[in-house]
């Protein structure tokens, strides 16, 4: 990411959305299913911004046998924020048990 400009805390205002994660545990077991696999949603709350940057990015995936996401190809990269920030991680509900 190449930092270019100052940002200002609107442009992390949609830090208090919804946040889904893919939630996967690999089992202990050579070749066995992941122990975990589920969609959890949780929010942050109190959330306290100290900087915000923006500029342009790039991004790739690294491989990993964990980790399929090398799979998934970016479409278009619209921003690049980085930002420091304090916030509390709430606990979220699980949407969709793929094991269970």
């Amino acid at each position: 990411m190449q930092l270019t400009k100052p940002g200002t805390p609107e442009a992390v205002a949609g830090l208090g959305r919804p946040i889904y994660n893919l939630k996967v545990v690999p089992s202990v077991k050579k070749g066995a299913p992941p122990d975990v696999c589920q969609l959890t949603v949780n929010t942050l709350e109190n959330i306290v911004v100290h900087s915000v940057v923006e500029g342009n990015a790039t991004v790739s995936f690294g491989i990993s046998p964990a980790d399929p996401l090398y799979l998934l190809e970016p479409v278009e990269i619209i921003q690049g924020i980085y930002c420091e920030l304090d916030f509390d991680l709430t606990y979220g509900e699980v949407i969709h048990d793929f094991i269970g």
